[in-house]
């Protein structure tokens, strides 16, 4: 796995950041997360098969300045890039854009369709984010994992703020 530097590592229980440009790597577990002021980082620090086991709620996320970042997770899976081709590359990640809800069935079913994907969806009736990624980085074979992130009643988030920072050359 990549090197992870975060101010805080948050595994449970409630975090209170500050006003800075905090990092907070959100570990196995779940936790109420108030960043407070500032440009924020949050890294999904837990490898991609542990995402189901987690669920973090962001509670002043903004979308003008914070980030969420899965780099961490996909280079432990395997992934060593973003894939400039149409189709399914060995080891490169297809980033899906303008997912609609009827991406979670698809997540469900582990559809053989999201081979090597990696995308978000928002429900913006429940606050809820929902990331996913194919666990298994080699193509033509797919398992799916997702996480649920919520945000506070007056946040949003857009695609801009899932990031993929150890991919960008």
């Amino acid at each position: 796995m990549g090197l992870v530097v975060a101010d805080t590592l948050v595994n449970s229980e409630a975090y209170q950041g500050n006003d800075n440009a905090d990092v907070i790597a959100l570990g196995l577990g779940s936790a109420d997360v108030t960043s407070g002021n500032g440009e924020d980082v949050f890294v999904v620090a837990q490898s991609l098969d542990e995402w189901s086991a987690s669920s973090h709620t962001l509670t002043d996320f903004d979308s003008s300045s914070d980030t969420i970042d899965v780099s961490a997770a996909l280079l432990a899976a395997g992934y060593t890039g973003i894939s400039a081709v149409d189709g399914v590359e060995e080891n490169q990640l297809n980033q899906m854009t303008n997912v609609s809800s009827d991406i979670l069935d698809l997540i469900s079913g582990n559809d053989s369709s999201l081979d090597n994907a990696i995308g978000s969806y928002f429900d913006d009736a429940t606050n809820v984010l929902t990331i996913f990624a194919d666990s298994d980085a080699s193509a033509g074979s797919s398992s799916i994992d997702s996480i649920e992130i919520s945000v506070g009643d007056s946040s949003t988030v857009e695609e801009d703020d899932l990031t993929l920072t150890a991919f960008i050359a």
